[in-house]
């Protein structure tokens, strides 16, 4: 049969594919080098299990390859299935994860000397592709939700950027990190009279619209190209993802320009491996059935788990930790506005999911998000990220209640310890940086160099707490969350200077700073 037959969300097509060449019992005389884990190679078979290490095949006749997928092929017919879940018009499989995604939008859709606009917070890959592309990069500043939580600019102040810049795309990241999401209505409305593509990373969102109890998914608002990673949160292997075109509700309200779907498989084939990882395609095919089959069930068990948790934590983790935003709740996709948001959040949507605890203004001031972090791990609960006033933690139907029981007694116990750990004359004090941070995400992002020729000219090293005035030549971002402190191109303001000090005396992990150096242009 072929595979085009009955394809249902039940089938599993990639996976269907190998074991029907497995079952043949070929002999290997290809690449990959360790040929199913056998001989020499059976150590690396014992850790990462022989069956694995079987559906480590190559481009081979009958198992399709990403690049160019066979019309009938198991690739094609996985990818199919993926479009129909989201309610995409196409779907790719990304084996370099979301990155290669918002590489091949922004390549495909804006071009040297043009502009992308892109609402802070971003990933780096966004400034990568700024530097691949030759193209320059408009960053909106963000609002802040909470105490300080960079989310999305609305599309009013986005169509003022608009007018200034003359983008040839928007791109904007939803959710956030800290799983903040927006609502896309009038970021398509607004691409649509500018007639450029929208574009959407939602790496964090994979999982949306699989529960009612969920945001919806990012291709129900009309955008033309958006990325969601299946690993981060639907169980696929690191780092899978998916970059989704066209279809979702496009016929029922404005949506931007559609992106060219040569340029857009000329972008990947560019930016992705030429050798297929089998054994990842396959957990992006079965990550996607899951979803498909049982999505909705998942979800929802793990919102419940997740409110429960926060519950918890807020009547036992004492007066300096609490979960954010205050109260607990969320909202959905059906649920309207949550009676305990402030009314500018209107157009948000929280993940459910994303349990982000912050620490009170009124905790002693040497206690942080990372210091508390540390505690945990110490305790043999490890956290998803830690800010200077809040921790992040993800819960996907993996978890089970016995792990919220763990997490549950670590965060009510952490605070003392954590405080108690961190009583250091040289670690940055939370409200100190808090206030830095704050300053530098306000500071004027004055691009004098485009990105490209930035990070390919002439480099020297200055400290960080001496780089006011300079050119970064690099991306310079604390790593997690990877949303960049500056640019290649980017004047870097006094306030950034002294936010990238505190990086470096706080020993915070700052992709793009060594020994307290950054790279700058000349």
């Amino acid at each position: 049969m072929e595979l085009s037959q009955g394809l249902t969300q039940e089938r599993a097509p990639v996976l269907e594919s190998l074991l029907e060449h497995l079952r043949e019992r070929r002999r290997r005389f290809h690449v990959p080098g360790h040929k199913g884990g056998r001989g020499a190679f059976r150590e690396l078979a014992s850790l990462l299990g022989s069956d694995l290490l079987r559906l480590d095949l190559t481009e081979l006749y009958g198992l399709d390859d990403p690049h160019w997928p066979a019309p009938d092929g198991p690739v094609r017919a996985a990818e199919t299935l993926a479009a129909r879940y989201y309610g995409a018009g196409e779907a790719r499989f990304l084996v370099g994860g979301a990155t290669a995604g918002v590489l091949a939008m922004v390549l495909a859709t804006v071009g040297p000397g043009q502009t992308l606009l892109a609402t802070l917070p971003f990933h780096r890959s966004v400034a990568a592709a700024a530097v691949l592309s030759g193209c320059r990069l408009h960053a909106v500043e963000p609002r802040f939700v909470g105490r300080l939580l960079p989310t999305p600019a609305t599309p009013d102040a986005v169509a003022q950027a608009a007018g200034r810049a003359r983008p040839a795309a928007i791109l904007v990241t939803s959710p956030t990190y800290h799983g903040v999401a927006v609502d896309f209505e009038g970021f398509a409305a607004l691409s649509a009279r500018l007639g450029v593509p929208l574009l959407v990373d939602a790496a964090h969102g994979a999982h949306f619209g699989a529960s009612r109890t969920l945001p919806p998914a990012p291709t129900a608002r009309g955008v033309s190209a958006c990325v969601v990673s299946l690993h981060k949160t639907a169980g696929a292997l690191t780092p899978g993802a998916l970059l989704l075109t066209g279809g979702g509700c496009a016929d029922r309200g404005p949506t931007g320009r559609a992106v060219d779907a040569a340029a857009l498989e000329r972008a990947l084939r560019l930016v992705q491996t030429s050798s297929p990882p089998f054994p990842l395609l396959v957990s992006l095919d079965l990550a996607r059935r899951r979803l498909a089959l049982h999505g909705q069930n998942d979800w929802e068990r793990a919102c419940r788990l997740a409110d429960r948790t926060r519950e918890r934590v807020r009547r036992r983790g004492g007066p300096w930790l609490r979960p954010f935003p205050e109260g607990g709740r969320r909202v959905g996709r059906s649920e309207g506005r949550d009676g305990h948001l402030p009314e500018s959040w209107d157009d948000l949507r929280l993940d459910g999911t994303r349990m982000v605890f912050e620490i009170a203004p009124e905790a002693p001031d040497a206690l942080t998000g990372q210091a508390l972090a540390a505690a945990a791990a110490r305790v043999g609960v490890d956290l998803e990220m830690a800010g200077w006033a809040d921790v992040v933690a993800v819960v996907t139907p993996a978890d089970t209640a016995a792990d919220h029981d763990r997490l549950v007694q670590a965060l009510a116990a952490l605070p003392g310890e954590a405080l108690g750990a961190s009583r250091s004359n040289t670690a940055p004090k939370r409200e100190l940086a808090l206030s830095l941070e704050k300053d530098c995400w306000e500071a004027p992002r004055e691009l004098v160099v485009p990105p490209s020729e930035a990070f390919r000219g002439r480099r020297r090293r200055v400290p960080a707490a001496r780089a006011a005035g300079c050119v970064a030549a690099d991306v310079i971002c604390p790593y997690p969350p990877g949303v960049p402190v500056a640019i290649p191109g980017q004047r870097i303001d006094e306030a950034v200077a002294r936010y990238l000090a505190l990086l470096a005396r706080g020993d915070c992990r700052v992709q793009g700073m060594a020994f307290s150096e950054i790279e700058v242009v000349g």
